[in-house]
């Protein structure tokens, strides 16, 4: 099954249930951006807030494969600059699909709503 298949899947199905003020903003967001996978919609709208991307890389001589975000200094989860690890080992890469919605949820979460909109607003004043 393809990476973005389980990433939607996985993220739609987390979504379902959750109740945030910031992740039902970002549900909206998905709805007004007209988008039809989550996977794509992330991409953009997490970059708009210094993450670059957040993806998983093939770990040589195995069939495993390495969870990371990439985040420029400034972002909206506090990582520090360049790639993080999201995983201490190898996982399939539907695994590492699920742990990449794991985490986004997770630090989405974490976020109160007015946190994104004064970054967005900040971003925009630049």
């Amino acid at each position: 099954m393809k990476a973005s298949i389980i990433f939607d899947r996985e993220m739609r199905r987390i979504l379902k249930t959750e109740t945030s003020e910031t992740l039902l903003y970002v549900q909206d967001q998905f709805l007004e951006r007209n988008r039809s996978s989550y996977m794509g919609f992330f991409d953009d709208f997490l970059f708009e807030y210094g993450v670059i991307s957040l993806n998983a890389i093939p770990i040589d001589g195995t069939h495993k494969y390495m969870p990371y975000v990439n985040c420029m200094d400034d972002n909206i989860f506090g990582e520090a600059k360049g790639c993080t690890d999201l995983s201490v080992k190898g996982l399939s890469l539907a695994a590492c699909q699920k742990v990449i919605v794991h985490y986004i949820i997770d630090h989405l979460k974490r976020l109160d709503l007015s946190v994104l909109k004064e970054w967005k607003a900040r971003v925009s004043l630049s």
